[in-house]
């Protein structure tokens, strides 16, 4: 069941008001929805109970009323908000502020028996060979596209679960392109949580990461990468990308650095 998060109108034709909603995807429009989580009063209004100097500078303003631990709970089970309701969490800001968002984004090998991979794409055809090598092997359930199987190390992955855990603050999610950026779903996640700042780990260094980053820098996010936080097969080439390259779209810091922005995020 594909559960969204979207506008429902009420009030005549020049002066709407909405509730935002949690329905099923095929539900009516107006059918009963599973949770009212907000309002919206897209007419500006001015502020009440000024005094006629207030009143004089007041700026009208745009009435919008969230109940954010709803939200995060209906987000953190897979809820799909529309674009509308994403532009409008912005606006009113971040359910989560404060609360760093870790995605394991994995390009799940063996899913739907790899039909996504097409052979123009050298990075993913390349991976590809090395299954066929034998390098690495894939279970019959990782290629059931019910049953997705996260090649994650043990130490990393997160408290909750596979995809649709009970961790709505450490996900995993499937790609299926080399960029993270290229990902409808990833950007979903983003947006719902005004997210513009985002911190690039993994491999390989001349793979998703550089792909991640000058995709990313196009959509105008800030990205920021640890140089121990990633690396290739070939130590030089990874060093020219870290030094020469990936500079130009977005900030290499250390790790240090990261481990303080996020102290001072959740302080």
């Amino acid at each position: 069941m594909v559960v969204k998060i979207r506008f429902a109108r009420f009030g005549p034709r020049h002066s709407p008001f909405y509730n935002i909603v949690v329905a099923q995807a095929r539900s009516a429009r107006d059918s009963k929805p599973l949770e009212v989580v907000g309002t919206y009063n897209p007419l500006p209004q001015k502020p009440t109970n000024l005094s006629e100097e207030e009143a004089k500078v007041a700026k009208a303003f745009k009435e919008i009323s969230i109940d954010r631990s709803r939200v995060k709970y209906w987000l953190g089970v897979g809820a799909q908000p529309t674009d509308s309701v994403w532009r409008l969490l912005s606006m009113a800001g971040s359910t989560y502020q404060g609360i760093p968002l870790i995605i394991h984004h994995v390009l799940l090998y063996g899913y739907n028996n790899n039909a996504f991979i097409s052979p123009y794409n050298k990075l993913s055809s390349w991976v590809k060979s090395l299954q066929e090598k034998g390098l690495f092997t894939v279970t019959e359930k990782a290629k059931n596209p019910e049953t997705p199987v996260y090649s994650i190390p043990g130490a990393l992955y997160p408290q909750g679960g596979s995809f649709g855990g009970s961790n709505i603050d450490e996900i995993l999610l499937p790609k299926f392109q080399t960029s993270s950026f290229g990902s409808s779903d990833f950007l979903g996640y983003l947006r719902a949580r005004g997210i513009r700042h985002v911190v690039l780990c993994g491999l390989t260094t001349i793979g998703a990461i550089l792909g991640s980053a000058r995709h990313g820098a196009d959509l105008d996010y800030h990205a920021i990468i640890p140089r121990t936080g990633v690396m290739d097969d070939e130590s030089d080439v990874n060093d020219f990308i870290l030094q020469r390259v990936l500079p130009k779209f977005v900030d290499i810091v250390d790790m240090k650095d990261v481990k303080d922005l996020f102290t001072r995020a959740t302080d």
